[in-house]
């Protein structure tokens, strides 16, 4: 598999198959899991510091964060696979670049840098992580605000609780 998968001809006349682009999207969603996984695995063993009940509520956001993100990536590669390759790549842009400016414009609403997290940005700066590293910073931001809703996340030093 290489850089003619680039090509017009690639995608018409068949050469190679799609056995290889196959391998390559799998290739690709592996590499995007691999780091989803790990925010689910440091999640998870945060939660074992506290009660058996928060553990598994935690572990459970966490799970569900992920696989929103993963779900949302999915399908934008299956419209790929439909409507072809430059298009599906515009969606999927557009996708990331939407759900960065929704994160960024909610952590104002939500006054995310208030609390105690390593995305606890303004929204300029979580909007560039968003886009910059997707797949790890959208479930993130999704967890924190989720804990920040719910009640459960820590404030900074020196900071007051404000209803949210």
């Amino acid at each position: 598999m290489g850089w003619h998968l680039f090509t017009r001809e690639a995608w018409t006349n068949g050469k190679g198959g799609l056995v290889p682009v196959f391998f390559g999207l799998g290739f690709i969603a592996l590499m995007c899991v691999l780091p989803a996984l790990g925010v689910v695995v440091y999640y998870q063993q945060q939660s074992k510091r506290d009660e058996t009940q928060q553990n598994t509520t935690r572990s459970m956001e966490a799970v569900y964060a992920i696989l929103f993100t993963i779900g949302l990536y999915a399908v934008c590669t299956a419209a790929s696979m439909v409507v072809g390759p430059l298009i599906g790549f515009g969606l999927t842009c557009l996708m990331v670049l939407g759900t960065s400016l929704w994160a960024a414009i909610d952590s104002s609403k939500i006054q995310l840098k208030r609390f105690q997290s390593g995305i606890s940005y303004g929204p300029v700066a979580l909007f560039l992580g968003c886009v910059l590293l997707w797949i790890v910073g959208f479930p993130w931001y999704l967890i924190m605000r989720h804990k920040i809703k719910t009640g459960t996340a820590v404030l900074k030093n020196g900071a007051t609780k404000v209803a949210t």
